[in-house]
């Protein structure tokens, strides 16, 4: 009975980490005002199906939380105040309290409970079993995801993707929302075990994982999301750079500049920048695909609350909706830091840059990883190459103001890690 439980909680996570299936079965105009005012905050909940799912999911969630928080007091009450979960435990509560001004408070309850539950979620499963296995669930989650995608791209693409009038097929939509993080995160993982982890593989299955790299990265091309190719190629250098044999760095950067020169002398520049623009003009390139625009917006209704915003969650999605019937589809901020200016003021903001410096600071000053067994090594990797990702992802997405399952988990990660630390001093 206790193991059913523990298995059935570890099925909660993963559906907290990814959320609910959402596969998208026709296609849709993402240029009308009707999509737009849907994407913006209008009502608390549009319950669907899958908005229905992801209330079950995240109450139940709540209820294992509770009933074993009772339990277990003291162990989540380190959890909480450790670093460097403790700011983002805060960032988490203040996210609470804001629904009493927020402009919806069901919405804003909603979501903010989701940081603290997700927390506790994860210690929970590093109590009951392998610490690491909640970084585990991340890739193994998000390669689940790549699986399905590839296998729904190949029984129809119109189910995973559509035709873009001005640049082709993409992949977008869909099952769990974001193709680019699943392209990216599974690549992450494949990368990281070829370069760190070799050792425990066979021939045969090293070549395997490395065939399964680049097909990550024809999925992650074919969702035409410029971020996550940041992400991916900046995760790359820095595992190729962590990796200890140097011929392969300069081979590496020897290859890189011959492909450059080649591309430059060949001619295709130009269609690499036609590419990356997804035929897009100069002038909608140089406003950031509109989010200039929405950048602009937010900050100058931030200055009129500053200190404390509107409300977590709720109050981003307010303000936008004002945005998108001005003719701009656009419903999230697509930024971490003028989301949390918008949803919870300059406070926020200093409540999530301390919980993001601090996270910094642990990477750096409890590197274990070098002086340790093979495994650590590579788990260093592989927190380093998510934390790039969420980092990323913070700066052209909402990332970690919104949040991000992925951030909790390396900093519940970074919490054990010190804990062993200590207890081998």
């Amino acid at each position: 009975m206790v193991l059913k439980v523990k298995y059935i909680t570890l099925v909660f996570l993963v559906l907290c980490i990814l959320g609910p299936p959402q596969l998208k079965v026709e296609d849709r105009n993402t240029n009308t005002r009707e999509l737009a005012s849907q994407l913006a905050f209008e009502s608390s909940f549009n319950l669907d199906f899958s908005n229905i799912l992801r209330m079950v999911v995240w109450g139940i969630s709540g209820l294992i939380v509770l009933v074993y928080f009772s339990k277990n007091k003291k162990y989540y009450y380190d959890i909480l105040t450790s670093n460097p979960t403790k700011w983002y435990s805060i960032y988490g509560l203040f996210a609470i309290i804001s629904s009493i001004y927020s402009p919806n408070t069901l919405y804003t309850l909603f979501f903010s409970f989701q940081i603290l539950i997700l927390i506790l979620l994860v210690g929970l499963i590093q109590k009951w079993m392998d610490w690491t296995k909640p970084l585990l669930l991340i890739f193994y989650a998000f390669i689940i995801q790549l699986f399905l995608i590839i296998i729904f791209y190949f029984i129809d693409p119109n189910l995973v993707g559509r035709e873009e009038w001005n640049y082709g097929y993409r992949l977008v939509g869909g099952i769990f929302g974001d193709y680019g993080a699943a392209a990216v995160i599974s690549g992450i993982y494949f990368i990281t075990v070829c370069l760190h982890g070799k050792e425990y593989l066979s021939d045969a299955r090293l070549k395997i994982y490395w065939i399964c790299y680049f097909i990550t990265w024809i999925f992650l091309l074919l969702t035409f999301t410029r971020s996550s190719m940041i992400a991916a190629i900046l995760v790359l250098f820095i595992n190729i750079f962590i990796y200890k044999k140097f011929i392969h760095k300069a081979l590496f950067i020897y290859i890189s500049f011959g492909v450059v020169i080649v591309s430059g002398v060949l001619g295709y520049f130009d269609n690499l920048i036609l590419y990356f623009s997804r035929g897009q003009s100069i002038d909608v390139i140089m406003t950031l695909s509109a989010r200039a625009g929405v950048f602009e917006f937010l900050f100058n209704r931030w200055l009129e609350s500053p200190i404390v915003g509107y409300g977590y969650a709720a109050g981003s999605r307010w303000l936008l909706a004002e945005f998108v019937r001005d003719g701009i589809p656009l419903g999230s901020a697509h930024n971490a830091i003028l989301k949390v200016l918008a949803d919870l003021g300059i406070i926020g903001f200093i409540i999530l840059s301390m919980s993001y410096i601090i996270t910094i600071k642990s990477l750096f000053k409890n590197r274990i990883f070098n002086n340790e067994s093979k495994k650590l090594k590579l788990l260093y990797a592989q927190i380093v190459s998510l934390f790039i990702y969420v980092s990323i992802s913070s700066v052209f997405g909402v990332g970690i103001a919104a949040g991000s399952s992925i951030y909790i988990v390396i900093i519940m990660t970074m919490v054990m890690v010190i804990k062993i630390k200590r207890l081998r001093i």
